[in-house]
């Protein structure tokens, strides 16, 4: 019964956060894809708790929203943008990748979840994240905070965003394998040295499926065929 009481509290607490989450400032298109993730188990506040082992660990405010971002980057979690009361916040850049699928959408949504959490883990309570995340943290003295989060999530976390993508897929009725969900968990992590460990052909496989699944081309630029569809932004 405790645990039973447990997991159903957790996923009150789940739904909670994923239904706080502020996304006014997102075009319609973008708000589906969020919408969708969260009506399957695959949304946002799930990666949280996977990734942490407790669904009670997002207990902060998230705002997405439309905007501008660094060059060769979808979307960004602003560490600076934090605030006590309205949270943090996630600037997606839709002008920028009007031919990016929804499929390459989820997968950011999902990737910048860890981001939020992570960054405001640390703002809140650097010294507890330090003794919770030791390995994140030495690497973050010899680079920067998102590389270092990158490292982590590519340790821990490629198959959960694997799995939840893949959800996301079959219930939007696309037949594809698994190596393809697979593929798409490594986006944003292309210079992690976890990435880097895989073969070669697996590297530029990777690659691939991620630029064409974002624009359109592949690596060589030459217009692809996508699997997923369109958002329509």
């Amino acid at each position: 019964m405790g645990i039973a009481y447990a997991a159903y509290f957790g996923k009150q607490y789940i739904k909670a956060f994923d239904d706080k989450i502020d996304d006014s400032k997102l075009p319609p298109c973008l708000k589906k894809i969020l919408n969708d993730l969260k009506k399957m188990g695959a949304s946002p506040g799930n990666m949280i708790a996977k990734f942490t082992g407790d669904p009670w660990s997002a207990n902060y405010n998230w705002t997405m929203e439309q905007g501008k971002t660094s060059p060769d980057v979808p979307a960004h979690t602003l560490a600076n943008s934090y605030n006590a009361n309205t949270g943090i916040k996630t600037v997606f850049d839709v002008v920028s990748y009007t031919n990016a699928t929804e499929l390459s959408w989820a997968k950011t949504m999902l990737h910048e979840s860890i981001h939020s959490y992570l960054t405001t883990y640390y703002i809140r309570n650097h010294k507890d994240m330090a003794a919770t995340y030791p390995q994140m943290l030495e690497e973050w003295g010899k680079s920067t905070f998102n590389k270092a989060q990158h490292e982590e999530i590519a340790r821990t976390l490629i198959n959960s965003i694997s799995v939840a993508l893949e959800n996301y897929g079959i219930d939007k009725g696309y037949k594809l394998d698994k190596q393809f969900y697979q593929d798409m968990a490594w986006g944003g992590l292309e210079e992690t040295d976890e990435f880097k460990k895989l073969p070669e052909a697996d590297r530029k496989r990777i690659s691939n499926t991620l630029q064409i699944e974002l624009s359109g081309y592949d690596d060589l630029g030459k217009v692809k065929p996508q699997k997923g569809i369109k958002t329509g932004c």
